[in-house]
């Protein structure tokens, strides 16, 4: 499930776990964060995650059509 940044109207920032399918979140409540009112929410757009697990490469670089045939890719 993805991360989502938010900042609150009160200017306090916070991540959330949702799924891709849910609404974004418009409201902010206690439930949330310690918000000293119920302000609205801005979602906030940040650098994604990327994970490589480089297999077969780093110091000594395979060629991909070697890559490939080790991992019996066609």
């Amino acid at each position: 499930m993805p991360l989502y940044d938010y900042k609150c109207s009160c200017g306090k920032q916070f991540e959330t776990i949702q799924s891709i399918h849910d609404e974004k979140l418009v409201k902010c409540n206690k439930k949330i964060h310690d918000c000293n009112q119920d302000g609205t929410l801005t979602r906030l757009i940040s650098a994604p995650a990327i994970f490589s697990d480089d297999i077969g490469r780093g110091h000594k670089r395979m060629k991909d059509k070697d890559l490939y045939k080790e991992l019996d890719i066609e």
